[in-house]
């Protein structure tokens, strides 16, 4: 039997079919990475949104149970901020053996804040400050400043006393909208009545 030498490999239409579908499963997989890819920028913002609401509320709740007033958009009694949200005032007794009364004042205020790339994101920042004494001269300098939302929609923060007059105040309201506008979250705290 006689054989010609060369003839193994593939045929031409073997080649076409096989490009083909070549073709179609790069297609595919580089769809589904997008997908992935996208999505997994999607639920980062949603987790991080979700954060925010979180570590906001654990602080809001603990400011309204210790607050002895609030003032709703007012002129900030902490730091020299100009878009105060809610503020609120407390007594705090310090902890040596004087028991010497002292003053705690906690504002919330948004501000705007450029990144790295230029862009520009409005964030809540809650800041505290302490005087030593029951009556002290206003504004206070900051002893901490602690941002609880990051990524703050263009809706401003509105905050309520439910109802009533904040004078009389037993919750407080604060309701934000994060950047994406997907999370409106409304934050609540009661005051303590003992």
């Amino acid at each position: 039997m006689l054989t010609r030498g060369g003839d193994d490999g593939f045929t031409l239409v073997e080649v076409l079919i096989s490009i083909a579908i070549l073709g179609i499963l790069v297609g595919a997989i580089s769809s589904a990475l997008f997908v992935a890819l996208r999505t997994t920028g999607s639920a980062d913002v949603r987790l991080t949104e979700s954060n925010d609401e979180l570590f906001a509320a654990t602080y809001f709740s603990d400011d309204v149970q210790g607050a002895k007033s609030v003032a709703i958009a007012t002129t900030p009694r902490c730091g020299a901020d100009s878009s105060v949200v809610v503020e609120f005032v407390g007594r705090d007794f310090s902890d040596d053996s004087t028991f010497a009364p002292k003053t705690t004042v906690v504002s919330y205020v948004v501000r705007t804040v450029t990144g790295s790339a230029g862009t520009t994101t409005r964030q809540l920042h809650r800041l505290a400050c302490a005087a030593p004494t029951a009556t002290p001269s206003y504004p206070l300098t900051p002893t901490s400043d602690i941002t609880v939302v990051r990524r703050l929609g263009a809706t401003a923060p509105v905050a309520d006393c439910a109802g009533v007059a904040c004078g009389a105040f037993a919750r407080v309201n604060l309701t934000l909208q994060e950047q994406s506008g997907d999370l409106v979250y409304t934050l609540t705290g009661l005051r303590r009545t003992s």
